[in-house]
């Protein structure tokens, strides 16, 4: 127990209370990144994103919806960024939820909110917060720098 009545995370973990434990958690997240965004292989959204994924992004307008909504989301970036690639610098974790520190990297090769290819090497942060179910991410938010990433661009605001 962990004082007054409460019941530690860990204890709840262990007596199977909560799904999903913080640590595979976040490997789940590790692979995403790393085999569907950085790489493109699609098929592993299908194994790691549940069916009534629901995520919101400045990078993106409006929500991103389901599996297929992410894959879209994926092939949108990767489309505008070559050479992409993340770095967790920080990952915090409790029972079903991700709090992460990120840094991406690419090449802007492709349109981006309308900005057409500049070939520019880019550098930009993002905080991520997912919940998972099972496994699978069902839910995501995440705050890029964009005004950063825009200056980055030639488009204003940021560095």
């Amino acid at each position: 127990m962990s004082g007054l009545g409460e019941t530690s995370m860990g204890e709840r973990i262990w007596r199977g209370e909560v799904n999903d434990s913080p640590l595979e958690n976040a490997r789940v997240a590790n692979r995403l990144y790393e085999e569907g965004w950085k790489q493109g292989k699609l098929s592993v959204v299908d194994e790691l994103v549940s069916a009534d994924y629901s995520g919101r992004s400045n990078l993106f307008p409006g929500s991103v919806e389901g599996i297929e909504g992410y894959k879209r989301a994926v092939n949108t970036l990767r489309s505008a960024f070559s050479d992409l690639s993340f770095t967790f610098d920080q990952v915090l974790a409790e029972g079903e939820r991700l709090a992460i520190r990120q840094t991406s990297r690419g090449t802007h090769s492709g349109s981006f909110l309308g900005i057409a290819a500049t070939n520019k090497q880019v550098t930009f942060g993002t905080m991520l917060f997912l919940r998972f179910n099972g496994g699978r991410v069902v839910e995501e938010h995440s705050i890029a720098d964009l005004p950063g990433l825009m200056g980055q661009l030639g488009a204003g605001g940021g560095n």
